[in-house]
């Protein structure tokens, strides 16, 4: 078993699609830059994906602003960060 006594990297990786085009792909360190990037394109998919530990993730699809921004606050939720930094993984 593995023991993380560090503060966790996360990645967030984000994917904007507009009539089945990828238009947006790209990796973040904070929430506010993925904020930015929701906030400034339109789109009519998004697929988020935030990497906690190798092997570790929540992912999710998305059809709005306001349900992208809401996914990721669920998934970047301060509870939920610090049971991942606790728990012990194989």
């Amino acid at each position: 078993m593995t023991t993380f006594k560090t503060k966790l990297r996360i990645r967030i990786h984000l994917k904007l699609f507009k009539n089945g085009e990828l238009m947006v792909n790209t990796w973040r360190r904070k929430r506010t830059a993925i904020w930015s990037l929701l906030k400034a394109n339109f789109f009519d998919k998004g697929h988020i994906k935030v990497h906690y530990l190798p092997g570790v993730f929540n992912d999710a699809e998305f059809f709005s602003k306001e349900e992208g921004r809401r996914i990721l606050d669920s998934f970047l939720d301060t509870a939920l960060i610090k049971s991942t930094e606790e728990t012990e993984w194989d």
